[in-house]
This record gives C-alpha cells, structure tokens and sequence, in this order.
C-alpha cells in the first residue's frame, strides 16, 4: 500500500498543527494543499464513509509497505526488546511517520521531522555558533550574553507527550485485542502513547501508558491557563509547553496497571502492551 504523507508534503510545518479533521477537509476541499494520495482518500472518505458510517482521519497518517522493508514504531521497539531498550531514538525514524504519525493529547498534528527534536540542544547551539557569519552588529559581549542565557536550556530536558497511530498489518496483528477503527469502513490501527525527551542528549522516544498521557495533559492544561503570557492561555494551545523533568517524574506512579493473573492463577503479562517499558 502506498504511503499516504500528505502533511510532510505541503501541509503544516514543524511542531503543533490543525486537528486531524481540519487536515481531511483540506484534502477534501483543496488536493493541491496537500499529496495526492491523501487527496483521494480523503475525497472517496468525503463522499462515502464520512456520510454513512462516520468520519475516518486514517488518511492523514503514514502506512509502513512492508514490501519496500518499512517498519512501524510499534514494531521496531519490539524487535529491540530482547535487548532492553527503553527508548528509540527520533532520529532513526522515517521522516514520514516522524511527519504524520504523532499527535498531541487534543488530536493535532505534532510533526516532530525536525533537528529541534532529534539532536541535542548542546549541539544545536555548537552548530549555529559555527554558522553565525562576521556580523558587525553582534559585539562579542551580545554573543557572550546570548550564550549565558542559553545556558539553562542546554543543562535541562523537557518531555512533549503524544498519541502515536500504527496502521501496520504487524501492529493490528500483534496487538489485536486493542486495535481499533475511527468508522465502520476505515482501516485498523493501534494507538500507544510516548513520551519525547529533548535536551540535554539526542531526542528520544519514551513509551507512557494512557494514564500518564491523560494526567500530563491535565499538567499542560493547567499550566497553559496560569500561564502569564496572554497568547498563551488558550488551554488548547500547548505549542510551547512541555513537561519539565519534576513534572514527567511525577507521572512515574501510573506506568504499570495492576497486575493480572493466568489461568494458572500466576503473575501474568498485560495483554494489552507487550512493549511496556519502564521510565
């Protein structure tokens, strides 16, 4: 099945986009917005599915073809489970499902194809003081204070917590008893949660249980309406907000359910997230 990538194209930028169903009304109503295959579906999902058995936004997610060698999120970290690996690095994803694949807690679009969330801040800072020309109107005492007050951000990570959607046939085969559709019509897929670190070390992919997703969102909320910036006090606009290392730590309590037990009466694994890692 072809890739269906519409938003890497010449939709939205980097960071917090439009709702999902903002992006299928696009393709919809504008194909020259958005990439073609998008456009299509987005249109026969108009005329047909949306109208008899409800909306479906599969269209504006990413499709791994295993014929081509392509892997879903889902099914990367599990081959990486023997070796107890707790997280993926962004960097090593494909630019399209870093591009189409994630969402914020609200349903938008967060394209995190970026060097903002792949690459240390240290090193971003190291590159763009390579690249900073002769200028006669940056003194050296501007850089050095420039520098001082970047200081903080480079010593400190911030988390950015996001729904990921997996339509592989791998990722519905395997966690079979949670995948699910958005319509009658529209195809399965699997919804986990992750956590991004950014900061001090290269982006990386942290998975969260719902419970976590569900209380940081609660913390980004509440700290959007207490924000002192007037743009900000949109609780829906969290563009700017992520969780501070304190705050994500305090979301540590909820990351395992309750035990469950097997026939036998014994501790057995949670059926629902064969991939649960500790934080």
């Amino acid at each position: 099945q072809e890739s269906t990538w519409g938003a890497l194209v010449t939709g939205p930028g980097v960071g917090v986009g439009p709702p999902r169903h903002d992006l299928v009304a696009l393709a919809s109503s504008d194909p020259a917005a958005v990439h073609p295959s998008m456009a299509l579906a987005a249109k026969q999902q108009h005329s047909i599915i949306s109208t008899v058995f409800g909306s479906d936004i599969g269209c504006t997610f990413w499709r791994p073809n295993a014929a081509r060698g392509e892997k879903g999120l889902l099914e990367a970290l599990h081959t990486r489970k023997h070796a107890n690996d707790t997280y993926l690095l962004v960097s090593t994803r494909p630019p399209q499902e870093l591009s189409c694949n994630f969402s914020t807690p609200d349903h938008r679009l967060f394209n995190i194809n970026s060097d903002a969330y792949k690459v240390s801040r240290t090193t971003r800072a190291v590159k763009a003081v390579q690249d900073i020309d002769d200028d006669l109107n940056m003194t050296g005492r501007d850089m050095k204070n420039g520098l001082r007050d970047a200081l903080p951000l480079l010593t400190t990570d911030e988390y950015h917590i996001m729904r990921y959607r997996d339509y592989s046939d791998w990722a519905v085969g395997h966690f079979w008893k949670t995948a699910k559709k958005d319509s009658v019509m529209g195809s399965k897929y699997v919804e986990k949660f992750f956590a991004m670190r950014v900061g001090t070390e290269p982006g990386a992919l942290i998975e969260i249980t719902e419970a976590q997703l569900i209380r940081g969102h609660e913390i980004l909320v509440q700290q959007a309406i207490n924000s002192p910036l007037s743009e900000n006090n949109d609780p829906h606009n969290l563009k700017s907000f992520a969780l501070t290392t304190d705050q994500f730590n305090t979301l540590r309590s909820l990351a395992d359910p309750p035990p469950t037990t097997n026939a036998n009466g014994q501790p057995g694994a949670n059926p629902n997230n064969s991939t649960r890692r500790s934080l």
